[in-house]
């Protein structure tokens, strides 16, 4: 227990020297800084998030910077899950990255149809990430537990489709960076015997919310689920682009004016890793949607996501139908372990686990 409070004290430290040499980068004088801690809602296991204001006087005016920071937990353990390197894989997006697309974008891309990050302040470290707090900008996020708009699903689709088309552009126009700096992202999952219990753990957990029939056919299929996700994930012919690797509602910001959402930003880039990007497509969709919805609306947000890396890539003067994007009718399998992944305590997920289950069973898959 000592060392862990050590460790938060040097942290605590840390983050306040690179705060106050932000705000001298920023020719900030007579600042004051306050921060405070974010109670979470079981968006983030492995963060402490804190909002900071750095009050200040700048050319005689009163400013303020408005951050959001993300600092890592010294007590957080997660036996999959290399916590630096999601750490280093948001540090890498956010300063690195981010820039690369804004470049391939100018000049390409009109400003209103581009892919866009928030602020990332390279004061940053592998203890803390250090963003623009887009809170202040009327951004909120959705609720998790509730079923999205088709509005903000559209929106939503439309930058994963673009986030994945940055990167045929980045392949196509700097092909040696790609294959060393983009292609050779793995995922951060290390997909071994204890990921195994824990996938068949958390699976297992939710056959109780099944009727006898659904139960018997996931609890059956199981063993062969998990060795199909390792496979669509480890295999390197499914391998197309850089994927965002946890894109669901509560890792999108959007901001709501006259009830209507009029813009998305995703955020939290920790997972990113070159992969499939249908999966990135299913997980937004049976995280975020449920049974009814998807009855209506999944065969259009399908095409909308296609026409628009289509019309994305003409920008470019690259032809989509030479990238192979609609060969793989095989992978709608991965989708029933988005949300056996949940331990349910909502009978809001309840209800979207069985349907979930039940629309594989009327497709086929179970």
């Amino acid at each position: 227990m000592d060392s862990v409070i050590e460790k938060v004290d040097i942290i605590n430290a840390n983050l306040q020297e690179s705060l106050n040499k932000l705000a001298r980068r920023e020719s900030f004088e007579d600042f004051k800084i306050d921060t405070k801690e974010i109670a979470q809602d079981g968006n983030n296991y492995i963060a402490i998030l804190k909002e900071v204001t750095v009050k200040l006087t700048k050319n005689r005016e009163d400013k303020q910077l408005e951050l959001f920071v993300k600092v890592n937990g010294p007590d957080v353990a997660v036996e999959f899950l290399s916590v630096s390197e999601v750490y280093n894989k948001e540090l890498f997006t956010g300063l690195t990255l981010s820039k690369l697309y804004e470049d391939l974008q100018e000049g390409y891309i009109p400003y209103e149809e581009r892919y866009k990050f928030i602020k990332y302040y390279e004061e940053s470290s592998t203890d803390f990430i250090i963003m623009e707090n887009m809170k202040k900008k009327g951004f909120t996020i959705q609720n998790r537990l509730e079923v999205i708009s088709l509005q903000y699903a559209e929106l939503c689709i439309k930058q994963l489709a673009k986030f994945h088309a940055l990167s045929y552009v980045l392949k196509k126009k700097q092909p040696n960076y790609y294959g060393k700096a983009i292609n050779t992202i793995k995922h951060p999952l290390k997909l071994d015997a204890v990921w195994d219990v824990f996938l068949d753990k958390m699976a297992r957990s939710n056959l109780e919310h099944l009727d006898n029939i659904a139960r018997t056919k996931l609890e059956n299929s199981i063993p062969d689920l998990l060795k199909k996700y390792k496979y669509y994930l480890k295999n390197p012919d499914n391998i197309k682009c850089l994927c965002h690797g946890d894109f669901k509602a509560s890792n999108i910001l959007q901001k709501v004016e006259d009830d209507a959402v009029t813009e998305v930003i995703p955020i939290d880039y920790q997972l990113i890793h070159s992969g499939c990007p249908v999966l990135d497509f299913l997980y937004f969709i049976f995280i975020s949607t449920d049974r009814d919805f998807r009855r209506k609306h999944l065969e259009d947000l399908k095409n909308g996501y296609f026409n628009t890396v289509k019309k994305f890539l003409t920008f470019f003067s690259i032809d989509v139908e030479d990238l192979n994007l609609i060969e793989d009718n095989k992978y709608p399998d991965l989708t029933r372990l988005s949300e056996a992944k949940i331990c349910c305590k909502s009978d809001r997920l309840k209800y979207r686990i069985r349907g979930v289950v039940q629309d594989f069973i009327d497709w086929g898959y179970l």
